[in-house]
């Protein structure tokens, strides 16, 4: 068994189905809880330290663009934040991860006063 099937993970890459995932609120979540809900990818290459991949990929979304964020990119983040040992790449991951989560939580709020 690899050690992305002992962690939980299915065919799709995922611990959870697409009507678990519609049905989380990350707006309601710690970035502990939402560390679980990582890829198959990004566990793996968590497990692994893997800066260089990460690092590149790391980069704040600049002011006024238009992102899509999902409860599976926020815990990507989250997991990185989390569990990388590097401390640039947790410092990076942290950032990102508060603008994105911050960027949602106005959205919801202006959605739902």
């Amino acid at each position: 068994m690899t050690v992305i099937q002992e962690a939980g993970y299915g065919e799709n890459g995922l611990r959870f189905t697409l009507k678990e995932l519609e049905a989380t609120d990350p707006t309601r979540m710690t970035i502990e809880d939402l560390a679980e809900y990582a890829d198959a990818i990004t566990y793996a290459k968590t497990v692994q330290q893997d800066a260089d991949f990460f690092l590149p990929q790391l980069q704040p979304i600049p002011e006024g663009r238009s992102v899509t964020i999902t409860t599976t990119g926020l815990g990507n983040l989250a997991h990185i934040a989390t569990h990388f040992k590097d401390e640039r790449v947790k410092n990076v991951a942290t950032a990102l991860f508060r603008q994105l989560h911050n960027a949602l939580l106005i959205d919801n709020e202006s959605i739902n006063p």
